[in-house]
């Protein structure tokens, strides 16, 4: 008997596995620090450091932003002092907003203005505002009525940029400070999708939304960089109907490129499209099913599917509106007749007008 030194087997896999699994990282580097810490280190009352999400937007008021919490720091400055901003390092993720609003004298809507990331001859009090001291959403302080200017990290600073603001008080003529602020941007992970069951002939929103789970700054920024955009497909079903853009009034079984926009709560998200249920009919006796995905450029945000069940309809809507009625049936020009108006209901029905 001859035995072989090599043994070959089939090897019969019924299900999907990955063989040495491979950790998704995102498309940019996990962020140093946090505004909820790690916090730059190196507390320096002459170079005091913050850290920041993305997209956020503060007081210019160095006090009413985060370095009070993150370097055991006051960095007051005074009402009645005159002071120059201006940015030396990382303007280009960095710029300075005059509020717009009512002008008082005259009545009229003044609006935004933007500044650039240089303020000069600027009085403290438009930096500062006037009031009581209030807290924010963020968490942040803020006076009571609001100063003029405002100041914004862009969500599509590279991770870990360092923005720094020089800080001269003109009046005292003491030495500058230098704000220096370091823009992160979190780690967001898509939300679940749904499950959903509608009536062929209508419509659907498709939302979806990006968070970061560890975020406890709400309301502080923290959101997803314009270079990472999404698809939307129809990827079952797609017989069943239509993705309608409501921005373009585009429809099609797909969208690229996607951006998303950002939300109050430190989300971003895309919030129009619609499944159009506008194909075949779903059988009488089982509503049809059709899976939307969403699908990032970045693959470790995660892939949000939405599950929509189409039921059997033959009603066809209408447009809601008035209906105008001629009593007479048959009309010519110069005749007289009397006109009916009846309220049209989405469902065909029609309503009399009450008296």
């Amino acid at each position: 008997m001859l035995l072989s030194s090599s043994v070959s087997a089939q090897v019969i896999i019924k299900e999907r596995i990955e063989i040495n699994p491979q950790k998704i990282l995102p498309s940019y580097p996990i962020p140093q620090y946090t505004p909820c810490g790690p916090y730059p280190g190196l507390i320096d009352i002459h170079n005091p450091r913050q850290a920041v999400w993305n997209g956020s937007s503060f007081w210019l008021d160095p006090y009413q932003q985060l370095f009070v919490f993150q370097q055991s720091g006051g960095y007051h400055l005074n009402q009645e002092h005159i002071y120059n901003i201006e940015t030396t390092a990382g303007g280009d993720y960095f710029s300075i907003t005059k509020l717009g609003g009512i002008d008082p004298i005259t009545g009229e809507f003044i609006e935004p203005e933007d500044m650039g990331d240089t303020l000069l001859n600027v009085m403290g009090v438009d930096l500062i505002g006037t009031g009581e001291w209030e807290i924010t959403l963020c968490g942040t302080y803020q006076k009571e009525n609001g100063p003029d200017y405002q100041c914004h990290f862009s969500k599509d600073a590279p991770q870990g940029t360092e923005v720094i603001v020089k800080i001269t008080d003109l009046t005292e003529g003491d030495p500058p400070k230098y704000f220096h602020t370091f823009i992160e941007i979190p780690s967001m992970i898509v939300e679940e999708g749904y499950t959903t069951y509608m009536q062929h002939y209508y419509s659907h929103n498709i939302d979806m939304w990006v968070y970061d789970p560890g975020n406890c700054t709400l309301g502080c920024g923290g959101h997803l960089p314009s270079w990472v955009t999404f698809t939307v497909e129809i990827v079952q079903g797609q017989e069943y109907g239509s993705i309608h853009n409501l921005l373009t009034d585009e429809s099609a079984d797909y969208f690229t490129n996607i951006e998303t926009i950002s939300s109050w709560a430190g989300q971003s998200e895309i919030r129009w499209f619609e499944f159009v249920a506008d194909g075949v009919q779903p059988d009488t006796s089982s509503p049809a099913h059709v899976v939307i995905r969403y699908t990032p450029s970045d693959a470790s945000v995660g892939i949000v599917e939405h599950n929509i069940y189409v039921e059997y309809n033959d009603v066809v809507p209408v447009e809601e509106g008035i209906l105008v009625q001629f009593e007479d049936q048959v009309i010519a020009p110069g005749d007289t007749t009397q006109i009916i108006l009846k309220r049209q209901n989405s469902d065909g029905t029609l309503e009399d007008f009450s008296q």
